[in-house]
C-alpha cells in the first residue's frame, strides 16, 4: 500500500533521521540549501561520512551479513563511479541479455566506456527450497572481459516477508560497504537500480546518469523513460493501448503544475516523477541519508526511495512542512522492461500490481514460475487471443486508469479532463471516446487502429545496438529510432 507523507515522517523520527535542510523554496531552481544557506554541491568526503554513519546504524546481525557478502567481492575500484545493482531471483534466462547490453555501454562521444568506471553487482538470491538456476555461471562468462561483474549469493530465511526489498537493500548496502574499503574516496558514487529481466538499455545510460548527477548537484536521483519492448507489444494492440494509457496518465499527473511546491492539494505519491527499480539512478549519499530501503514495504520499495528523498529535502512554507519532489529529475535515456507480466495478465486476468491482496499476484510462486520460466513465444501464444482490439476489452482496460485519477489531479476535477487528454494522446479522434459521469464510452476504434498499425510497422526501430559510428548533429539524439534490435526475441 502507498505510504503518506505523515507515515514517512514518523518512520524518519523512529530511525533518528533528520528532516534537513528545510531551506530553499522547493522549486527546480532553488530546491534546497544546506544549513549555512549554501546551494547544493557534491562532496565525496561528506558522502563517505554519511555512508559510514548509515552502515554503523544497521543492526549487528544484518551488518555482519553485509560485511560477509562484501568481503567475498572485495572493494570497489577507486575509479568506479557507478554500481549497477541487480537482484536476480530465478531470472537466469533473461540475465545474459541484460549483461550483454551493459557490456556495450558507451561514453557520451560513443566510444566504449572505460571498464573501471562501471561495475555490475549481481545478487543471486533465493529461498532454500528454490533450485539454483545457474545465474552465477552466466555472470562468470563476462569475467575477464570489458564488463566488470561481481556475484554474491544469498539465501532468504524461510520467514522472509519482503524478499525483493531485502535483495535490493542488501545489494545497495554491500556496494556501500565495498566503497568504504577503497584506499580513497575521490568522487561521488552513484547507485543504478536495475531489474534482471530488462531487455534493452540505452548504450549511454551509465554515462548520461553520471553526467547528469555530476553537473546537477541539486538532484538526488534521476530516472529515464520506461517502455515494454515495442517490437513485442506491437503484436498485441490491447497491451500497447493499455500500457500507453498508464504511461500518459502517470506523466500528466507528474507535471510541474501539480507538484507540491505549486499545488497545495497535491497527491504525495503521484504528483511527482517517481523513482523506479530500473532505468533509475540515485546518489550513494542520499541513499544513506534516507536510511536505505525500508523492509516494512515488501513492495513499492523502488518508489519508497523517492518518497523518502522528498521528506529529507522537505521545506517549510507558512509554517507547514512541504515534501520536496524536484530533486528527482529526468534522464535522457530509455530502457525496455520485460513484457512478460502483462502478457500473463492478458491471458489470465492476474493483475501483477494489485495491492488489495498484499501483492500476492506478484510474489506467489505459481505466478512467478509461469512468468519467469515460460518462453516469450509461449506467453505470447497464451495472450494473443485476448490482446486484439475488442471494444469491450479496450474499454475495461482503459477504465482502470480513468478510475485511478480522481483525487490525484490537484483537486481540480474528477479526472475527466485529464483522461480526455490521455485519450487524445492515444490516438482517438474527437468523439470516438468520451468520458461521462466517470465512465468511458468508446464509440469507434478506427483512428486508434490506424495509429497502432503504423506503430507496428515501426516498432522494431525503437531499440537496438549502438551504431558503429555516432551520427553527427541532431541525428545523435535520434539514432535509436533507426536501429533495429538484433535480439528482438528477448524479454
Amino acid at each position: 500500500m502507498h505510504w503518506t507523507f505523515d507515515q514517512h515522517q514518523c518512520a524518519f523520527n523512529n530511525e533518528g533521521l533528520r528532516f534537513a535542510p528545510r531551506t530553499g523554496d522547493g522549486s527546480t531552481e532553488d530546491p534546497w540549501r544546506d544549513a549555512d544557506g549554501r546551494p547544493p554541491e557534491r562532496d565525496p568526503r561528506r558522502e563517505r561520512d554519511a555512508v559510514a554513519d548509515y552502515l554503523a546504524r544497521q543492526p549487528d546481525s544484518y551488518r555482519a551479513t553485509v560485511e560477509s557478502l562484501a568481503r567475498s567481492l572485495g572493494p570497489l575500484d577507486v575509479a568506479c563511479r557507478a554500481v549497477v545493482l541487480v537482484p536476480c531471483r530465478s531470472e537466469a534466462a533473461q540475465l545474459d541479455t541484460l549483461l550483454g547490453w551493459y557490456a556495450d555501454q558507451r561514453d557520451l562521444s560513443g566510444a566504449p566506456l572505460r571498464p573501471e568506471q562501471l561495475e555490475v553487482q549481481l545478487l543471486v538470491n533465493r529461498f532454500a527450497d528454490e533450485p539454483d538456476d545457474g545465474a552465477a555461471a552466466i555472470a562468470d562468462r563476462y569475467r575477464g572481459g570489458r564488463l566488470r561483474v561481481t556475484v554474491a549469493e544469498y539465501f532468504h530465511p524461510p520467514d522472509e516477508h519482503a524478499p525483493l526489498t531485502m535483495a535490493r537493500k542488501l545489494s545497495a548496502d554491500v556496494a556501500l560497504w565495498r566503497a568504504l574499503q577503497r584506499p580513497s574516496y575521490p568522487a561521488p558514487l552513484y547507485l543504478l537500480s536495475e531489474d534482471a529481466d530488462v531487455a534493452w538499455i540505452d548504450p549511454r545510460y551509465v554515462a548520461l546518469a553520471v553526467s547528469t548527477l555530476d553537473t546537477r548537484p541539486g538532484l538526488d536521483a534521476a530516472r529515464g523513460q520506461q517502455d515494454r519492448c515495442p517490437w513485442v507489444m506491437a503484436r498485441h494492440p490491447l497491451l500497447v493501448l493499455m500500457r500507453r494509457s498508464w504511461n500518459f496518465a502517470e506523466a500528466v499527473l507528474a507535471r510541474r503544475s501539480l507538484r507540491p511546491d505549486r499545488n497545495p492539494q497535491h497527491d504525495f505519491t503521484w504528483n511527482r516523477l517517481t523513482t523506479s527499480g530500473w532505468n533509475c539512478a540515485f546518489t550513494a549519499e542520499v541513499y544513506a541519508l534516507v536510511g536505505g530501503y525500508n523492509r516494512d514495504r515488501p513492495f513499492e520499495e523502488d518508489m519508497d526511495i523517492g518518497e523518502k528523498i522528498s521528506c529529507l529535502r522537505a521545506f517549510e512554507r507558512d509554517g507547514t512542512l512541504v515534501p520536496q519532489v524536484n530533486t528527482v529529475g529526468w534522464l535522457p535515456t530509455r530502457a525496455e522492461g520485460s513484457p512478460r507480466r502483462w502478457l500473463y495478465w492478458a491471458a489470465t486476468g492476474v493483475e501483477p500490481y494489485e495491492d488489495t491482496n498484499q501483492h500476492e499476484n506478484f510474489f506467489r510462486r505459481d505466478h512467478e514460475r509461469v512468468v519467469k520460466d515460460c518462453s516469450l513465444t509461449e506467453l505470447e501464444q497464451l495472450a494473443r487471443p485476448y490482446t486484439v482490439l475488442d471494444p469491450d476489452r479496450v474499454t475495461a482496460a482503459l477504465q482502470r486508469d480513468l478510475d485511478f485519477l480522481p483525487g490525484r489531479c490537484g483537486g481540480r476535477d474528477d479526472g475527466r479532463a485529464v483522461y480526455q487528454r490521455v485519450l487524445t494522446l492515444l490516438g482517438f479522434a474527437p468523439g470516438e471516446a468520451v468520458v461521462s459521469d466517470g465512465t468511458l464510452r468508446i464509440r469507434s476504434l478506427d483512428a486508434v487502429g490506424a495509429r497502432l498499425e503504423r506503430f507496428g510497422r515501426f516498432a522494431k526501430l525503437m531499440a537496438g545496438p549502438y551504431p558503429a559510428t555516432l551520427p553527427a548533429g541532431r541525428a545523435a539524439f535520434t539514432w535509436r529510432l533507426g536501429a533495429v534490435p538484433v535480439r528482438a526475441d528477448v524479454s
